[in-house]
């Protein structure tokens, strides 16, 4: 679902409205396909669904999600969207540093 720009927007709404628990475990189902991880930072929509996962997850899994993306970090840095993804990224790591 994903993998296209209107079904990326469906998932990005949804991690806005579902209740923390189902919002959760949709973030976590995301993390743990790390292509479609990559694929969302690149994509107009999925972008944003990048951003509510970083803001979402704690500890182990933001640790994760920060890998999996900076591993990408130069083509998120060619892409409109992927660069927004790494100034988000960039602000994660550093609030984490200021207050892990």
């Amino acid at each position: 679902m994903c993998q296209d720009r209107f079904g990326s927007a469906v998932v990005s709404t949804a991690l806005c409205r579902l209740a923390r628990e189902d919002m959760l475990q949709l973030a976590r189902s995301i993390l743990h396909a790390p292509v479609l991880l990559v694929f969302l930072a690149h994509s107009r929509h999925g972008h944003i669904t990048v951003r509510h996962i970083l803001c979402s997850v704690e500890g182990a899994e933001l640790s994760l999600a920060q890998r999996l993306l900076q591993a990408e970090i130069a083509s998120l840095r060619a892409s409109r969207y992927g660069r927004a993804v790494v100034g988000w990224l960039q602000e994660s790591r550093s609030f984490q540093l200021h207050n892990g």
